[in-house]
């Protein structure tokens, strides 16, 4: 039931009629109305330390069939006795970021970018 002191104001709180929930949804951006949303956001993650490593790998895994961009500061690490390799691809074909977040593997969707703009291009 719906009960108004006084029709001719609007109510100060969301009724809970048909004709208001549809009134509300139609006001909704079509991010916010969740039940007609096809859309994927793309999403970007700036910095890689172990804070940035450690929410990829949550965010990789609540989003497994999209790709998810970390901006990495790019850095030269020793890896497998070769000196100089860069952070970058370490993290894409080893899953691992070795430096910040050793021995935690991150989703395969997880692609780490070093160009800053390259890596947020297009995100929402």
């Amino acid at each position: 039931k719906n009960i108004v002191a006084n029709p001719s104001s609007p109510p100060s709180h969301p009724t809970t009629t048909k004709q208001s929930q549809s009134k509300d949804s139609a006001i909704m951006s079509p991010s916010q109305n969740h039940s007609t949303t096809t859309r994927k956001d793309k999403i970007c993650i700036i910095g890689s330390g172990n804070w940035g490593s450690a929410i990829a790998k949550i965010i990789g895994m609540n989003c497994q069939h999209q790709q998810i961009n970390m901006w990495v500061y790019e850095e030269y690490v020793s890896y497998n006795n070769q000196e100089n390799c860069k952070l970058t691809d370490i993290i894409n074909t080893r899953h691992e970021n070795i430096k910040y977040l050793p021995g935690i593997p991150l989703p395969h969707n997880i692609h780490a970018i070093a160009d800053l703009e390259t890596a947020c291009h297009d995100a929402t």
